[in-house]
């Protein structure tokens, strides 16, 4: 019952990012990315409040033991943030949501080189496949670089796309640090908190995504994608579902190690 409710509340809230960005889209002509990102965390810090004095626990979600580490956290997030919004005004939905899948691939990378998680040839392997995904997906694009004739919007769009993914991993290695100490809620709350002040000086199950964002794509805004990219974007799922299954597989094993320690406090 509980893994089929997480999985629901999953799917709905991949549901409404791609909600989110078939309107950021919609919009991209008039809105600028850095006040996208402004609202978006305007509207998500009272939310957030909201659910800390529900659960009474604002005192917990509001108090951090490494600023420094927030820090990075909001800068990294907030950066991804942007270049994802400013990237879907130059490629099609679906393309955009495909590319981003490059972010949790690069995860796995960025473990093993920052925080010296281990790497074996297993997840190498997975890793390697599914940035082979990506760059099936990407080269039609990139190419457009060399044409004069060709419009070179794709192009930034896509590494508009692919900067954001790195940002986007490094977010998720700091939360990775972050959550060994600091309260979910806590993290939430400062990242809301940070890309709002950010975005006033700024610049201009996961998976299913690709579903909605395909659907959206076609009937709202008749883009049809082609045989190339679904080729690719069925590589960069299988090297992610792969990767899941043995970061599962890992977790698990550490649930077990954690048994054997002492509380933190």
């Amino acid at each position: 019952m509980e893994t089929t409710r997480g999985i629901l509340f999953r799917l709905c809230s991949v549901v409404c990012f791609v909600v989110i960005f078939a309107m950021i889209k919609a919009t991209s002509d008039t809105v600028p990315a850095r006040q996208a990102v402004f609202y978006r965390s305007a509207f998500a810090l009272p939310l957030i409040i909201g659910w800390m004095a529900i659960r009474s626990d604002v005192s917990i979600g509001l108090k951090v033991k490494s600023r420094f580490s927030h820090f990075w956290r909001s800068i990294f997030g907030t950066g991804a943030l942007s270049l994802n919004f400013a990237a879907i005004g130059y490629l099609p939905l679906p393309e955009k949501t495909a590319i981003g899948y490059a972010a949790p691939l690069l995860t796995v990378a960025f473990a093993a080189l920052i925080i010296g998680e281990s790497l074996r040839i297993f997840r190498i392997s997975a890793v390697a496949l599914g940035l082979l995904g990506v760059m099936v997906i990407v080269e039609p694009r990139l190419t457009v670089i060399n044409d004069a004739s060709a419009d070179k919007r794709v192009a930034i769009g896509v590494c508009l796309v692919l900067a954001a993914a790195v940002f986007s991993a490094l977010a998720q290695i700091q939360i990775r640090l972050l959550v060994q100490n600091e309260h979910p809620t806590a993290i939430a709350f400062y990242f809301a908190v940070t890309s709002k002040c950010l975005s006033l000086f700024s610049a201009p199950f996961e998976y299913a995504s690709i579903i909605f964002a395909l659907l959206i794509g076609y009937f709202v805004f008749y883009e049809v994608v082609n045989g190339q990219m679904l080729i690719g974007v069925s590589i960069v799922i299988c090297a992610g579902v792969i990767i899941i299954w043995r970061e599962a597989q890992l977790g698990s094993e550490r649930s077990k190690e954690n048994v054997l320690k002492p509380p933190l406090h």
